[in-house]
């Protein structure tokens, strides 16, 4: 579970904010290219369950592009948030297991992957909700050394290199499709945000006392949008080597 300030920031912005706009438009880009639209490019067929879907800001916009559009978020604060919103949100597993009987075409583990222990258990029961061709879509945030406040207030257990998140996904006994880094052309900011703010309010920053997550002013939000819409435009087609994120496809070993 993330801290307080952590769901009152997301609760706030994750329907507005550049970043979690942005990321929007780069999963609908990656599921356009894996998961296999209709030819005017439609995902409307496509069923989707958001695994751990926090707030639920993302989960509200990305649904309006798909089919049938589940939510689990075991945490009160953000069932409650995903509740206001008038999400169908599930809170237990077995809820989630009577209502989910024919499989799903995606699973979205957005970020969550890193708030836990054990990955392989979680890998894995997320897959469990796939139909036999599904894939699985997940985000976790890129590099130890990015470490920083929005990792203290959000309870990261870790943060990921291209070849942690492989062994993690290999490990769980799944099939890695398809990895790339996203926010790319934003990690020189991303760095120097967390540098600063390490060297400026160290003790604020390493305590979760203060979070970064702030109403971006509208020159901000258009350029940084900006560059994200273009990441995704070029991920249709590409890969990028590193990022402030990371992005894999992921689905179940095909019997031989």
């Amino acid at each position: 579970m993330m801290m307080p300030l952590a769901y009152e920031a997301n609760a706030e912005f994750d329907s507005t904010h550049w970043w979690f706009l942005g990321r929007i438009e780069i999963i609908r880009a990656v599921v356009q290219r894996f998961a296999g639209p209709k030819a005017d490019g439609s995902l409307r067929a496509l069923s989707v369950i958001d695994y751990g879907c926090g707030t639920g800001g993302v989960s509200q916009t990305l649904k309006s592009g798909f089919g049938q559009y589940r939510c689990f978020e075991p945490s009160k604060e953000g069932a409650d948030a995903c509740r206001s919103r008038g999400l169908q949100i599930f809170t237990t597993q077995t809820e989630m297991r009577k209502a989910v009987t024919d499989g799903s075409d995606l699973v979205f583990l957005l970020d969550v992957l890193e708030h836990v222990e054990n990955e392989a258990a979680l890998l894995n029961e997320a897959c469990t909700y796939l139909n036999p061709t599904g894939l699985l879509l997940l985000t976790v945030p890129a590099y130890e050394w990015l470490w920083g406040g929005e990792d203290v207030i959000s309870r990261h257990i870790r943060r990921y290199s291209r070849a942690s998140l492989r062994a993690s996904i290999e490990s769980a006994g799944l099939e890695l499709v398809y990895m790339s880094g996203f926010n790319f052309f934003l990690l020189p900011l991303q760095i120097a945000v967390v540098l600063a703010s390490r060297n400026l309010y160290p003790k604020e920053t390493m305590t979760g006392k203060s979070t970064n997550l702030r109403r971006p002013g509208p020159l901000q939000q258009k350029i940084c949008l900006g560059l994200l819409r273009l990441e995704a435009g070029l991920l249709r087609t590409f890969s990028f080597p590193w990022g402030g994120s990371l992005l894999a496809v992921v689905r179940k070993k095909r019997n031989s």
